[in-house]
């Protein structure tokens, strides 16, 4: 399957809600103005700190690429902010992007821009991503903690007492209930 890549004029908007169990999240939601972009278009936020220091509808040049599909994420995208667009440069850009169009990366559909129920599908995967990898941090930062606690007592490479972070992601992999349960402990 060819991979979808382009590039886009997208309006910001920062972002705030808070699930089930009233943990708060934060991103910036892509809204194309010019060109098609992915449905999954939330990013997180300290990846990008020029549009964290942004107003909301301020537009931006916007460049994306997919990268390998993740077992159970699916589809990812890699976003980067074109520096040094001038805001004199937006009337050609629009006009050569072509019309503003939400691509679902599921099944590629047209997404409407201001469809709820796509804005709230894509919020429920930006929180299962989010959650993932600070487990996968969490468990690396553990096993990082007990390798180097088992080092200073001698134990250089038991691993009877060593922690490979492996066998945290197996235990809750593709579970995001085990996972929001784990991260909701730690």
């Amino acid at each position: 399957m060819p991979q979808f890549s382009g590039l886009a004029v997208c309006s910001v908007t920062h972002l705030e809600w808070y699930d089930n169990s009233g943990k708060c999240f934060k991103g910036i939601l892509l809204t194309p103005i010019a060109g098609k972009i992915p449905s999954k278009r939330i990013l997180y936020t300290p990846f990008f700190p020029e549009l964290e220091k942004s107003q909301n509808g301020e537009y931006f040049f916007m460049s994306f690429y997919e990268t390998q599909t993740h077992e159970k994420l699916g589809r990812r995208f890699q976003w980067t902010s074109i520096p040094n667009t001038q805001s004199s440069d937006f009337p050609l850009l629009i006009k050569e992007l072509g019309p503003a169009l939400i691509v679902n990366v599921d099944n590629k559909s047209a997404v409407s821009i201001n469809s709820e129920d796509s804005l709230a599908k894509e919020k429920q995967f930006y929180e299962d991503e989010i959650r993932y990898f600070k487990a996968k941090a969490y468990a690396r930062h553990q096993e990082r903690a007990l390798n180097e606690s088992n080092k200073n007592e001698g134990n250089y490479g038991n691993q009877t007492n060593g922690f490979d972070s492996n066998d945290i992601y197996i235990a809750f992999d593709g579970d995001v209930d085990s996972m929001n349960e784990f991260l909701g402990n730690h």
